[in-house]
């Protein structure tokens, strides 16, 4: 009876220390939300190269849009913020609701997320300098870009 006792024990003491590595580590947990006054990014900014996934939520009344850019060489996203300026004044003066080309980022992945709703924002990229970016998508044009967060990709 005390082996079957043990084995039991073994058993739930195993099976008690793969809980976290089945649930993920929440500290690991990478994460952008979208709210009234901005967009918030917690987790890690260093992420190693290779898939990952933000997950996203949109805390406002309105379709929200989630985006990771690739930014140049040597940029930081104070860099990218004059060039995320231009696009309102670019709807205002050509009347059209397409987004005009980056000139110096790219666009590597979208997520769409409706109001109240999250979602996932999944990547696989090589070493190098991102920016978590989040709009508010209602009112096209959009008005509201906000800069979450820089990620530095490490090898």
């Amino acid at each position: 009876m005390a082996s079957s006792t043990r084995i039991a024990l073994a058993l739930l003491t195993a099976a008690v220390s793969l809980v976290p590595m089945a649930c993920g580590d929440d500290e690991a947990a990478m994460r952008a939300t979208l709210t009234n006054d901005g967009c918030t990014y917690n987790g890690n900014t260093s992420p190693t190269a290779g898939m990952f996934t933000i997950e996203v939520e949109n805390q406002t009344e309105s379709s929200g849009s989630f985006v990771l850019l690739s930014l140049p060489e040597g940029w930081t996203v104070d860099d990218l913020e004059p060039s995320l300026d231009q696009y309102p004044r670019q709807f205002e003066r050509e009347q059209e609701f397409t987004l005009p080309e980056p000139p110096d980022y790219q666009f590597l992945v979208r997520s769409d997320v409706e109001a109240g709703a999250t979602s996932a924002l999944p990547a696989d990229v090589p070493a190098g300098t991102y920016a978590v970016v989040c709009s508010v998508d209602d009112d096209l044009p959009t008005e509201q870009i906000h800069i979450a967060e820089q990620l530095d990709v490490t090898d």
